[in-house]
């Protein structure tokens, strides 16, 4: 029976697997891989060595070639991992989790008055919404455009956008892996649509379209606690993530 740690090694190589069409990525050796964004926002998850096995200690070969890679593309760049060594150094946390593709069977529908799914493929709603709540800036979201839209003609493909009177307040993602499973990525709700239980129903709505397996991750204390658990999502453990210049 496959480990919870193994579980976790296995979603990371499939969030990779989306990552080499949205990113440039280099090995430093069987055991990690670091991936970049250049033209974006110094965001920790899109400029990551990823280690190959939880318990991966990280050599001073990969630290350097990372570090010499990162600075190339003018980047922080930084590592991630799994245990408390440096825990006290890290600026980001993300939980993991996956839905095992069985969902009550009903209708996929939103089932929240007033606000419908207008859209499977609006990738301007989607990136509007994506930019508002993630507050990222023009060049970035100019990157985050050109990038995502390699996905457009990829089967498995969904830019699912919420609408409340014409108006884009939700979005989400999801991406077919290489293993043929699905990844959620960018899911949100507009601030002045929050407290509405549209996250609720986006996700239920998400979890009921699907018959495959499904993962993502969350940086989000209220997703992570309650809005992915009560939708029927596993949790398999949490990554941090450090500066590799902190690392002296």
């Amino acid at each position: 029976m496959i480990t919870k740690n193994e579980k976790l090694i296995e979603i990371l190589a499939q969030e990779q697997s989306i990552f080499r069409v949205f990113s440039s990525s280099k090995e430093l050796s069987d055991k990690a891989t670091a991936f970049v964004c250049p033209d974006s926002d110094e965001e920790p998850h899109w400029n990551m060595v990823y280690p190959a096995i939880y318990d991966h200690q990280f050599t001073n070969d990969e630290l350097k070639m990372a570090t010499e890679y990162y600075v190339k593309h003018n980047k922080t760049g930084h590592l991630a991992f799994f245990y408390n060594i440096w825990k006290d150094k890290s600026v980001e946390t993300s939980e993991y989790f996956y839905f095992d593709g069985k969902s009550e069977s009903q209708e996929a529908k939103l089932d929240v008055k007033g606000f419908s799914i207008v859209s499977e493929d609006d990738l301007d709603a989607f990136c509007f919404i994506v930019q508002k709540a993630f507050k990222l800036n023009d060049e970035t979201m100019t990157y985050f455009k050109s990038k995502i839209g390699l996905f457009d003609d990829i089967q498995g493909t969904k830019f699912l956008v919420v609408s409340h009177e014409g108006q884009p307040c939700g979005c989400v993602s999801t991406f077919r892996t290489d293993s043929g499973a699905d990844f959620m990525f960018n899911f949100a709700v507009l601030p002045g649509f929050q407290g509405k239980k549209i996250g609720t129903r986006l996700l239920k709505y998400i979890t009921r379209q699907t018959d495959r397996l499904l993962y993502t991750y969350s940086h989000n204390p209220k997703m992570r606690s309650t809005l992915l658990p009560n939708a029927g999502f596993i949790s398999v453990g949490v990554l941090h993530v450090v500066p590799i210049n902190k690392l002296g």
